[in-house]
């Protein structure tokens, strides 16, 4: 039986959000907004779903921008984003993120991309209070090449494999065939968020400068699950080994209760995960995780946090459906479900993301 321990919230340090930049004059969006409402994004967003759960979760797919005459001061190609330093005619300097180099080089964008001094065309979109921010969807080179960084919301996954179509005769037929290598297709954000009191605070008030992402530490589960790179599921020793490409993140999924005894197993941001098989499905419950957070948006997750998952196959997809009880900091139950593609012939990469090369975060709380 699956052991479950409570524990204390993590502390959290509410941050300003700042002032809102100015715009320089050659920016065109797709609407107009007081400047009041900058402020109240954040308290909306928890009394709607998120726009998307990889990156653009901090940005605004429909508050867009095209940028002309740009020249190029910097193309940093590290992770968890590679990211550009542009300045428009106005002298003003503007940060573009794009993907992880992951993706961006299986998409045969390299290192070498961009060249400084070059001048360029983006499109893309607006970070929610950083108005100096854009996320990158396509670029116009000065041959007038255009490249497509980043698909439509609505178009699914954004890791190159999830485009691979494979037939029906090579993709896995039941459950007991989820081992294997899969990238994460698409699916709902999570449902049913009813923040308590302290939660909304906490939303009001988070900065992504905050998010340990920023500085490269894993994202932790079950926030890991929906990461655009390749996972490998292995069995092994009465386990069932996950390996996340993002930030060579390790689950370890125990098939027997192997007596252990709460206090000799340490929290971790992965949690300690039993599993077993239920109707053809796998079913695995996981507790003793340390305080961390949800989204790239900030919505919390405490040490009380118990957590569900159900991994089935079905038409040759792996579908998770995820049950999260934490009652630190949510009303009720929240739940979302992933579907993952098959993807026999991909290689899962190194990924390195080294805190000295990141930049714009801090940190709060070392716990966190």
């Amino acid at each position: 039986m699956a052991r479950w321990q409570s524990g204390y919230a993590a502390a959290c340090k509410a941050a300003d959000l700042g002032s809102i930049p100015g715009r320089a004059s050659i920016v065109t969006r797709s609407f107009l907004m007081p400047k009041y409402l900058y402020y109240a994004i954040p308290i909306i967003l928890f009394f709607t779903n998120l726009s998307a759960h990889h990156g653009p979760g901090l940005f605004d797919s429909q508050d867009t921008i095209s940028l002309d005459n740009l020249k190029v001061l910097s193309w940093r190609y590290r992770n968890p984003h590679a990211e550009l330093v542009v300045q428009d005619v106005n002298l003003k300097t503007w940060i573009i993120e794009t993907e992880s180099p992951n993706i961006l080089r299986r998409m045969n964008i390299l290192d070498d991309f961009f060249k400084v001094n070059s001048i360029i065309t983006i499109n893309g979109y607006f970070h929610r209070t950083d108005k100096e921010r854009i996320k990158l969807e396509s670029v116009i080179l000065a041959n007038n090449s255009q490249t497509i960084f980043r698909r439509g919301v609505s178009d699914g996954g954004n890791t190159p494999e999830d485009l691979v179509i494979i037939g029906s005769e090579n993709k896995p037929v039941n459950s007991s065939a989820i081992f294997g290598t899969w990238v994460e297709g698409d699916g709902p954000d999570w449902q049913n968020l009813k923040p308590l009191g302290v939660t909304q605070q906490l939303l009001a008030n988070f900065d992504r400068r905050d998010d340990p992402v920023k500085r490269c530490r894993t994202p932790g589960f079950p926030r890991i699950v929906d990461q655009p790179l390749g996972m490998q599921i292995i069995e092994k020793d009465e386990q069932i080994i996950f390996l996340y490409e993002t930030f060579h993140a390790v689950r370890r999924i125990h098939m027997e209760d192997n007596n252990f005894i709460d206090n000799q197993i340490i929290p971790s941001r992965m949690g300690y995960s039993l599993g077993k098989w239920v109707d053809g499905k796998l079913e695995v419950k996981t507790n003793l995780l340390l305080p961390s957070l949800l989204t790239w948006d900030g919505h919390p997750m405490s040490s009380s946090a118990e957590v569900t998952e159900v991994y089935e196959v079905a038409s040759g997809d792996l579908n998770l459906s995820i049950i999260l009880s934490d009652s630190e900091y949510w009303e009720e139950p929240i739940n979302r479900s992933i579907s993952y593609t098959w993807a026999p012939n991909l290689h899962i990469s190194d990924y390195d993301c080294d805190p000295a090369l990141s930049r714009d975060w801090r940190i709060v709380n070392p716990v966190n």
